[in-house]
């Protein structure tokens, strides 16, 4: 079992983020997503559909139901980039994938958490989260897309019905024991859920890891089969493979836990090369847009600025870089978090000058002039790019951000409107949108929208409240009004009115 593909086998530093009844969740989630017998184990690509028994025990509709409860406890227990430019990326590339299933459900997510920790997971419904640590450790954008096409073999397959129905009693009660704790969750008792979380786990999590190592294989000889489909490279699967047990074998005293608890397997490796090897003609290739992603999150992952600025200047000097313009990109992110504006403006010139309509050369060079205090200058310059390309999220937050800046909330707030009609599920829209409104004063604006926040983030009690205040600001707007009640009924749970009036 390859340790990335691990959901919550992780290092201190994330572990930290998760409270008690989360990783009971992210446990049995992880058995199931990645459990696997030898079932499967000498069939090909072309698997039979799971039957009505599978069905019988959870439906697609409950597997959606499941994840996106997962999503929103792990919302608040883990540091989500809410980088638009990276967050674009990610989903470009995982949906380019995606893309060449015909077994898709539900529309897929993808989600980077900010964390230095090698991991990544797949959660029911679609769900994909990558940390930026294992964006770090792959070395070209095929390595990445390997990973996330193995994630997604694992969602496409049913990974977690198909184990329920290898071990239709004990996972059975399990499942229940689960579904009932999520809904303890969903009231507020958390204790009560990780304890019932606990109960339903002990008895199955050992017969669960038993079944791991075929499930695995499924998921990379179907995993294969999708990154060549999309335009990869087949040998990035066995080529990262190869990479992780090196680093096992190098740094066996200081791994993460899951790899340590998990080990890679050379036959797994062979296993995945043989199959890579009768693919030919895909060749790796190095995507501009990847490595200015990594060049991105080093710059931005340094602790100690200048640290970066040195790393940065020496990569540059000593030219150790797989892109020019890429690393010159940090290097002015870098310069610009350690206050170097002038050195900055000239690496960005340089860009500029290379690249005059790529839009992160036009981002950062507005950022460097609102953070050196240029603040009319840093808004002529977004608003002159936004006005190319007003659906490009990168641009959009980094508009309003620079109109928030520069103490311009109304024209922010139109922004944020057309904004949030394009991207309804961006929680960080909403949040920013609260703020802008509660600072000229537009109470009911600002209320709805937190609701909206919270409600998003997975606080449905806080969302209540926020409804139910914004409602005392409607006026005597009985449309308005109306609305927000029939979303107050939405949210509604056993106790979540009283549990929001409690909050207050």
């Amino acid at each position: 079992m390859t340790s990335y593909f691990k959901p919550f086998f992780m290092s201190k530093t994330t572990a930290h983020y998760l409270n008690t009844g989360l990783i009971f969740l992210g446990l049995v989630l992880l058995v199931f997503i990645a459990g696997n017998t030898k079932l499967y184990a000498h069939q090909e690509t072309a698997l039979p559909d799971l039957g009505d028994s599978s069905g019988a025990l959870i439906s697609p509709a409950q597997e959606l139901a499941l994840g996106q409860n997962f999503m929103r406890q792990a919302i608040q227990q883990l540091k989500f980039s809410d980088d638009p430019e990276l967050v674009q990326y990610i989903r470009g590339v995982g949906n380019r994938i995606a893309a060449q299933s015909d077994r898709i459900r539900h529309p897929f997510s993808f989600y980077i958490v900010d964390d230095p920790a090698l991991n990544a997971f797949a959660v029911p419904g679609g769900f994909i989260v990558v940390n930026t640590g294992l964006i770090l450790t792959t070395e070209s954008e095929d390595e990445l897309a390997s990973v996330l096409a193995h994630e997604i073999a694992h969602i496409n397959q049913r990974h977690i019905p198909r184990m329920m129905v290898a071990r239709e009693k004990g996972v059975g009660a399990s499942m229940l024991g689960i579904l009932a704790a999520l809904l303890l969750f969903q009231a507020g008792e958390t204790q009560a859920g990780a304890a019932a979380i606990a109960l339903s786990t002990a008895g199955s999590t050992q017969n669960q890891i038993n079944f791991t190592r075929a499930y695995e294989e499924e998921a990379d000889r179907l995993g294969i089969e999708l990154l060549v489909k999309a335009g990869y490279d087949a040998q990035a699967m066995p080529r990262f493979f190869k990479k992780m047990l090196n680093w096992s074998r190098l740094y066996d005293t200081n791994l993460p836990e899951f790899l340590r608890t998990h080990p890679l397997t050379t036959r797994r490796i062979a296993e995945t090369q043989d199959r890579a090897d009768r693919y030919k003609g895909k060749k790796s290739r190095q995507s501009s847009a990847f490595h200015h992603i990594r060049a991105k999150i080093r710059a931005q992952s340094e602790e100690v600025a200048r640290t970066a600025v040195a790393r940065f200047a020496s990569n540059l000097d000593q030219k150790r870089y797989f892109n020019k313009n890429a690393e010159e990109y940090g290097y002015a992110i870098a310069l610009t978090r350690n206050q170097q504006y002038d050195k900055a403006r000239t690496v960005i010139d340089q860009l500029r000058g290379r690249k005059p309509g790529q839009i992160n050369y036009q981002i950062i060079e507005a950022e460097n002039e609102l953070q050196a205090g240029k603040t009319a200058l840093a808004v002529k310059l977004i608003q002159t790019a936004y006005k190319k390309a007003p659906t490009n999220t990168a641009l959009q937050n980094s508009y309003i951000e620079t109109l928030i800046a520069a103490k311009k909330p109304k024209k922010a707030i139109r922004v944020l409107k057309f904004t949030i009609k394009q991207r309804p599920d961006d929680p960080a829209l909403y949040k920013i949108l609260s703020q802008a409104a509660g600072s000229i004063g537009d109470k009911f604006t600002s209320h709805q929208a937190l609701a909206e926040y919270h409600y998003l983030t997975g606080s449905p009690f806080k969302a209540v409240r926020q409804f139910q205040l914004a409602i005392k600001f409607a006026g005597d707007n009985k449309y308005l009004k109306a609305g927000l009640e029939a979303r107050i009924r939405e949210l509604h749970g056993p106790g979540t009115t009283e549990e929001a009036k409690q909050s207050h």
